[in-house]
């Protein structure tokens, strides 16, 4: 429901709704947040549970997420949308006004403070633009600021070293070939895929490779090149291959490691399968 909007107070006081989430006019919610929101409250009986925040302007800006603390102070402060709250622990905190401002901080510390307490997951479910000129500083909610990782050592591989923006003023920006066996279904395709579309969201460019284009999972049992995959991994001059979930077109893993020979490459593993 939009924040301050005239029928707020009458869905907190409705018995039969069991979960809210407050979403700012401009403010977006990312693929599948909402289904990943309502399955960790489920699962956890938290009386609010936050995801992770993507700010950008053009690009990925930051990454952030309240904190489980409730207490410390934000430079940025949040608006509630990436947060999915039990209607009855906001219903229960005496004079809430969800056109306030600061609304938001009140409601996740005073739910901290409940037996039912606070919950996170760990993946993006507000997208919202970085107003660099609008930040305000006297937010209650505490935050847990996602630092930009250390710069990977040099690689030791026979291939070329991680290449990353030297520039300090940017984002490091990486070329990824996304290699499965058979896609995006099943659950490990699904997991592979959410790889892809985080990185996608830091900024990175990502290339879906299915190695099952060129040969049919079929004949797995006995397949192990892929002269057309590997010549578009090659010609595309990535920067990184993440490969996982191969086996529903190949049971070797030679195909990873002639890829890691020429570039660096991660091999994701997914339900005990490479």
């Amino acid at each position: 429901m939009p924040a301050g909007s005239a029928p707020s107070a009458a869905i907190l006081a409705d018995e039969a709704v069991d979960y809210v989430l407050v979403l700012p006019a401009g403010d977006l919610l990312a693929p599948g947040a909402l289904a990943a929101l309502a399955l960790e409250a489920a699962l956890s009986g938290a009386g609010a549970v936050a995801g992770l925040r993507v700010l950008f302007d053009g690009a990925v800006t930051s990454l952030d997420v309240p904190s489980l603390s409730g207490e410390d102070t934000s430079e940025i402060p949040f608006t509630g949308g990436e947060v999915l709250w039990r209607r009855d622990a906001l219903a229960a905190l005496p004079g809430l006004d969800l056109s306030n401002a600061g609304w938001a901080a009140h409601a996740w510390a005073a739910v901290g403070r409940t037996a039912r307490g606070l919950a996170r997951i760990g993946r993006p479910v507000l997208l919202q633009f970085d107003r660099l000129g609008e930040r305000e500083t006297d937010s209650a909610l505490s935050t847990d600021a996602f630092q930009p990782a250390p710069r990977p050592p040099p690689y030791a591989g026979g291939g070329k070293a991680l290449r990353l923006s030297q520039d300090s003023s940017q984002s490091p920006t990486l070329s990824i070939a996304s290699l499965t066996g058979t896609g995006h279904a099943g659950g490990a395709g699904i997991a592979h895929r959410r790889l892809g579309e985080a990185l996608r969201l830091a900024g990175h460019r990502v290339v879906d490779v299915v190695l099952a284009d060129e040969s049919p999972p079929a004949a797995a049992e006995w397949t192990d090149a892929f002269p057309v995959a590997e010549a578009a991994i090659g010609a595309g001059g990535h920067d990184l291959v993440l490969a996982g979930n191969l086996h529903g077109a190949t049971r070797s893993l030679t195909i990873a490691g002639r890829l890691a020979a020429d570039r660096p490459a991660a091999l994701v593993l997914h339900d005990l399968f490479p």
